[in-house]
Order: C-alpha cells, then structure tokens, then sequence
C-alpha cells in the first residue's frame, strides 16, 4: 500500500458514490473519440474526487499502489502496441487513447476513492447507494417487461433473437443498451445488464447479512429478489453460472459454506423450473468455441504486438482465414477479455492482462481477510462481485465494457476502508511490555 497524506469529507463522498452509481442509468450513446454518455458520470465523479484529493490536507491514507501499478503495466502494453501498429500520429493518439486510457481512468478511480471513503461508515454508505441504483435499476427493467416497453437506443426490453431456441420472448436490456456499432446488427446488452446484476446481488447479499435491523433487511431482501428477478430475464446463461460461483466463494470466506452450497442449489433448481431457461440451458448451443478461435488465429498471425485497439471486427470480417473457424463462422469480438487483449495487444498485451487479474485476485482476497470479523460479510460480499466479474469476463468481454467495469473497480477500491486499522499499544501494554 502507497501512503498519501490528505483531509478526506463525508459530503464529497455521498455525492461521488451517487455519480459513479448513477453512471449505469445513461445509455450508450458516442459523444468523441471513446467517450460516451456513460462516461460522463464517473468521468464527473473522479474529478471531484481528484479535486478533493489534491486541495485537501492531513489524514494518513494508503492506496493499493501495485494494484495501480498493473493497470499502468497494462496501459503501457497497449501504447507499445499502437506504436507498433500506427502509420501516423493521428492513428497512434486513436489507437492507444482508447483502452490506454480507460485503464489510466482506472488507475486513478482507485487512488481517489480509496483516499475519500477512508472508513468503513463510508464505504458503507457507497454500497447501498450501489445497491439502490441496482434495485432501481431492476424496477425499472421489470417495469418494462410488464408493460413491453421499447424505448430509443433499445432501452427496455428487446425480442430474443430468431436463431435462439427461446424465440417468441422479451429479455430486459434496461438501460445498458445504446446505438449499435458498424459492425453490430442486434443489441446483446442483456449480457451486460446480467453482468451489472452479478455484481450487485453479492453486494447487497453482504448488505443484508451485515445489517441486524430487521425492517432494514427486510428493504434489502426485497432488493435482491428484484435483481435476482431482473437478472433471470435477461435469460443469460453465464451470468448464472457466475453468480453461482461467486456465492460459493463468498460462503467459502464468510465460513458460511453449507449455507452457499445451499443457496447454489436453490439456484439451480429454480433455474430448470423457469421454462424458457430450462430450455436454454439444455437445448440450446452457443458460439463461444468459434468466437474464441478466431481471436487465437488473430493473436497467432499478429503476436508481437496485436492488430491494434479497435481493429478486432474490421481485420476479422475482411480475413476469411480467421472468421472462418472449425467451429463455424466467427461473427463477433472474443467474448473473452484475456484472448481480445491477445488479438489486440499481442504477447505483452495478454501477459500484462493476467497480471492485472491476478493482482485484483490477489488483492480482494487479501483485503477480506483483513477485514474486521463485523465487516467480513460485506468484503465477502465483494469478493463475491469481483469473483463473478472474472468468470463471466471470460463470456462476455466485461473489460471491454466500462459501464460494467467501472462499477466493478468502484467495488473495489472501497475494500480497503473495511481492513482493521493498527493501534498504537497504550501506555498500560507499553509499561507491562518493560
């Protein structure tokens, strides 16, 4: 942990916490460049926490500085690959601001908020304004199914595409829609939304198991069974895996593993007793295998230093010899954030990636543990998030994703106000020590 000395303030850390959750409600839509409408939120959420960070004073506080590092390590490989790639200066500011960038973003997201919720009151706090804009989130998606609402840029709901076995129904796709690339001819923000999902219903799962009120928990109960309800309409098969792993590994560090070997089990059997899931799970197939090989025959013909960011879809629909897979035609990125940043990045790229996943491993892990006994439901909880988020990254591209994993690296750089703080031994213990 890297120190900084500065004078947090519990105001600026509920508005920031209400601008980086509320970032979810804004649709994509291209404003310049890689920025778009829901960049502006968190983008407006860092800045006043950097202003904070650097107009303030006292106060002895520590960030994850090699978890800072990775991301860097990682913006790094990225620049290194648009110089490789780049035929111009303009190119090369196109091709590496994109994703170099975000990671910078990231870089300082962490740095700030870890510096502003610097107690567990805080932190607190954060989290159930997360899980409000999740439950909000939920209403409003399960409002739209009741009512079948379709509103502009696909937010609502939208139909099952014709080639699923499930076609006929509506999923939700709630805000986490936008406009549709060149290259895209039907919205999958289903996946994302069910991605935002499995992070939310850990966190608020710890939430609930923290919280001894019980008219409190009552609030929150009924908030996980609407995100629990929003997620299984967006009849995403990997979210549910994911999240049936995370609350494993969330029972396996709260000491709590019957009871989260119970609820897997629940899971599952509500999951075959909704038809239309029940059918998608066993009778329909998918095209990961395919979308997989294509970003390895890519990374296979470009492994010093990739195609470039933002290339993957022109280089994949102009070379036959990579779309075209033993697994069938390849339509689609990887679906798998550690393959992409292969294709794109090259070598350097993919190692610097599982770097970066190992260190953010490595680190909630850590940072549970050291937990106090009275927080470890709620560090769990997020250990549980992050656990998800790293599963269904490898389905559906979350990294490339920064509405979902803004809110994943939020969840993160509040772990640390849970750790237990070192006291200075009293004069009593110092005397009895002589």
């Amino acid at each position: 942990m890297t120190e900084i000395c500065r004078e947090p303030n519990f105001s600026t850390a509920t508005i920031v916490s209400v601008l980086l959750c509320s970032g979810i409600l804004l649709p994509f839509v291209p404003l310049a460049g890689p920025l778009s409408t829901d960049d502006l939120m968190p983008l407006l959420a860092v800045g006043l926490s950097g202003f904070a960070v650097l107009f303030s004073s006292r106060v002895h506080i520590r960030f994850p500085g090699f978890l800072v590092c990775c991301l860097l390590i990682f913006a790094g490989t990225i620049l290194i690959s648009a110089a490789y790639n780049s035929s111009s200066i303009g190119q090369l500011v196109r091709i590496a601001g994109k994703s170099s960038g975000r990671l910078i973003f990231f870089a300082v997201l962490i740095v700030c908020l870890t510096y502003l919720f610097d107690s567990s009151s805080k932190a607190k706090r954060a989290l159930f304004w997360f899980a409000a804009f999740a439950t909000l989130e939920s209403l409003f998606c399960i409002w739209a199914y009741k009512n079948q609402y379709q509103g502009p840029y696909g937010i609502g709901i939208a139909d099952v595409p014709s080639w699923s076995v499930i076609s006929g129904h509506v999923r939700v796709h709630g805000t986490f829609s936008g406009a549709l690339s060149v290259h895209e001819k039907a919205s999958v923000s289903s996946n994302f939304l069910a991605s935002y999902l499995v992070l939310s219903i850990p966190v608020t799962a710890g939430l609930f198991l923290y919280n001894k009120v019980l008219s409190q928990k009552v609030f929150i109960g009924i908030a996980i069974a609407l995100q629990t309800t929003t997620l299984y309409l967006t009849y995403t098969r990997a979210s549910l895996v994911a999240l049936g792993i995370g609350i494993l590994a969330m029972g396996w560090f709260m000491k709590r593993r019957t009871w989260s070997i119970a609820v897997f089990i629940i899971g599952i059997v509500v999951s075959f007793s909704v038809p239309a899931m029940r059918t998608k799970f066993l009778s329909e197939g998918h095209n990961r295998y395919s979308l997989w090989s294509a970003a390895v025959n890519t990374f296979s013909s470009n492994p010093v230093a990739g195609i470039g960011d933002g290339l993957y879809m022109p280089n994949l629909v102009a070379s036959p010899s990579v779309y075209d897979t033993a697994y069938g035609i390849a339509n689609a990125t990887a679906h798998n954030s550690l393959l992409m940043s292969a294709a794109n990045y090259g070598l350097l790229g993919l190692l610097a990636h599982v770097l970066l996943y190992a260190c953010l491993g490595t680190f909630a892990v850590l940072f549970v543990l050291r937990s106090g006994k009275e927080f470890r439901a709620i560090t769990a909880g997020i250990l549980g998030a992050v656990v998800c988020y790293l599963v269904q990254d490898q389905f559906n591209n979350l990294h490339y994703v920064p509405k979902v994993a803004t809110q994943m690296w939020f969840l993160v750089a509040l772990l640390p106000a849970f750790a237990k703080t070192e006291q200075e031994p009293s004069l009593s213990q110092m005397e009895s020590s002589v």
